[in-house]
Order: structure tokens, then C-alpha cells, then sequence
């Protein structure tokens, strides 16, 4: 009786080499969307801060000082994301007494 699914011997190496060749790609890939998503963090953050700053000559912090959408993008995403997670651990509980 087999328990389970199984790889044949053969498929078993070449499928283990395959994921140790891959540990520096994913690792390329893990920091390439780090550094993503902190540049666009630390732009976002700036456009939020932008109307505390006194006035630039600065083209782009000029531009953010007079925007009015990416100033409160960050503060009204924040009560969706608390609401989405509710709903997802919602959904778990749900799901695991179902």
C-alpha cells in the first residue's frame, strides 16, 4: 500500500538539483522586489510628508507639494488593509470549522 505520492529515484535527484540551482535566483528575485518596494516606499512617504515641507524649487517635491491624491493614499489604504485582513481570518475560521 502507498501512502502518499511519490517521485521515481530518477525524477527525485534532477528535481532536488533543480531547487538548489535555483536558491541564488530566488535570492536575486527576493532582493530585487525588497529593493522595489522600499523605493517606493520611501517615495510614497515622501508624498505623504510633501505638504509639511516648506516650498522647493525642486520640480518633483514641487509637483508632490501640490498633489492632493498621494497625500491621503497612504492613511486611506490603511483601514482597507485592516478590514481585508479581518475578512481573511474571517473566511480561515470559517473554513476550518466548516
Amino acid at each position: 500500500m502507498v501512502r502518499g505520492w511519490h517521485l521515481p529515484d530518477s525524477m527525485r535527484s534532477s528535481w532536488r538539483s533543480s531547487l538548489l540551482a535555483s536558491h541564488d535566483e530566488r535570492k536575486i528575485w527576493g532582493w530585487l522586489f525588497m529593493s522595489i518596494g522600499s523605493v517606493f516606499f520611501v517615495g510614497y512617504f515622501i508624498a505623504v510628508i510633501s505638504k509639511l515641507l516648506p516650498p522647493s524649487n525642486i520640480a518633483v517635491i514641487s509637483a508632490m507639494q501640490n498633489d492632493w491624491y498621494y497625500c491621503f493614499l497612504v492613511p486611506l489604504t490603511l483601514p482597507i488593509v485592516v478590514i481585508a485582513v479581518y475578512f481573511h481570518w474571517l473566511s480561515m475560521k470559517v473554513f476550518k470549522h466548516a
